[in-house]
């Protein structure tokens, strides 16, 4: 993507900054929001591979409109501000299509609150990884599908004295329908031992037979043609072959 520059081969074909900078309000209770910026007016407007500059403003752009979508899907109030295309070195000197996102301001309070929250943290940041995956599938003409989410209500029952089931829920993408889950991967610790390398199933239920004694630890993910999500929680359970009654430990 650079060949006009010897170097190891290795092929980066964008670049990214992500500030928290993005000014403050006056009243100090609004939200600042997100703003984006590219470089289009630089080495007659094109990149080392010979591409428009306008590929920048295309994926700043992305971003942005990712961002705000995103966002305010789960926190219904976040403010979409600018596409700036201006001078600046994170955008101007990288030779390949390269923006900045302001993601939010530090200076401002109610910003750095959601800033802090790590529900929020991994909502921009999976919307930041939506953006470059959709980008590059279409900077290729490839097709994409997105990873899916962790799946939720993740329990544990006994149905019989030596035999439980695990089961879960798939957690969906409302703004991603290409992350629906496919298959699930369960993962099993016995005793001391770590977890295994997992077993894959398709449907959202698992049952095995444990033996006595031995704490059962489990955590499952969902998995398309995109990836495979985190983890749930990790459950635990134990069979005791003189128990009378079962307990149920609820988080």
């Amino acid at each position: 993507y650079v060949p006009d520059r010897e170097g190891k081969g290795v092929p980066i074909e964008l670049s990214l900054a992500v500030h928290s900078d993005a000014g403050y309000a006056k009243n100090a209770k609004s939200l600042i929001g997100s703003l984006a910026i590219c470089t289009t007016d630089f080495n007659d407007g094109r990149l080392a591979s010979g591409i428009t500059r306008q590929s920048s403003k295309f994926f700043a752009d992305m971003l942005l409109n990712g961002v705000t979508r995103d966002i305010t899907y789960k926190y219904k109030n976040w403010a979409k501000r600018y596409l700036w295309d201006r001078n600046y070195s994170e955008t101007r000197v990288p030779e390949i299509p390269s923006a900045i996102l302001e993601t939010l301001s530090h200076q401002n309070f109610p910003d750095i609150m959601l800033g802090q929250d790590p529900n929020f943290k991994f909502t921009l940041a999976r919307s930041v990884y939506k953006t470059i995956l959709k980008y590059e599938a279409n900077m290729h003409g490839k097709t994409y599908t997105v990873q899916p989410l962790a799946p939720s209500n993740f329990k544990i029952e006994y149905i019989s004295p030596k035999k439980i089931r695990l089961q879960w829920k798939p957690t969906f993408d409302a703004n991603e329908p290409t992350a629906t889950p496919t298959s699930y991967n369960v993962y099993v610790a016995m005793g001391t031992t770590g977890f295994d390398n997992g077993m894959n199933v398709r449907n959202p239920s698992f049952e095995i037979e444990l033996q006595p004694g031995l704490v059962y630890n489990f955590k499952v993910t969902a998995c398309n043609r995109g990836g495979e999500s985190f983890p749930t929680e990790t459950l635990s359970a134990l069979r005791n072959d003189g128990a009378s009654q079962t307990i149920l430990i609820v988080n």
